[in-house]
């Protein structure tokens, strides 16, 4: 996600980068509500360019290189200079956090984004107003209404 030529055309906000991270773990949250803890698959995180590793290697930029991390450290690591434990800790922390927020978010909102994914494999394209009309509420299907149990 972050090439060093990317470091300094990126800026965003804490929040907008808080969100991105939670964006990044939408795939394995989803995984673990449907199918359980024990049933995650490596898909979210078994590749460099896998939406785990996009988030760990945002969490450690916004930790390491832009001093935005809870613990508010304003120290800057050179690009390549991640290997610092205490970085590690706190870029897990972030990362774990991001993470039970965005189970909590897809937990709340499970009967939208069940109606949205069905909507999606019957149509295949949807534009944004008939999104949105899903998302607000427009009459949901049974089916989309139960959470699906976790084991």
């Amino acid at each position: 996600m972050l090439s060093s030529s990317d470091d300094e055309r990126l800026s965003l906000s804490r929040a907008d980068a808080l969100a991105l991270l939670r964006t990044m773990l939408g795939g394995r949250a989803a995984e673990e509500i449907l199918l359980g803890r024990d049933r995650i698959t490596t898909g979210s995180g078994g590749s460099s360019s896998s939406d785990l590793a996009r988030c760990t290697r945002l969490a450690s930029y916004l930790i390491g290189r832009c001093g935005l991390g809870e613990a508010g450290s304003l120290i800057y690591r050179p690009s390549g200079v991640d290997t610092d434990v205490r970085l590690e800790r706190q870029v897990d922390a972030l990362i774990r956090k991001q993470y039970r927020l965005t189970l909590g978010t897809m937990r709340r909102e499970w009967p939208r984004i069940a109606a949205l994914a069905e909507q999606l494999l019957e149509q295949q394209e949807m534009s944004g107003d008939a999104v949105r009309a899903v998302l607000a509420g427009a009459e949901l299907p049974k089916q989309a209404r139960d959470l699906p149990a976790t084991t």
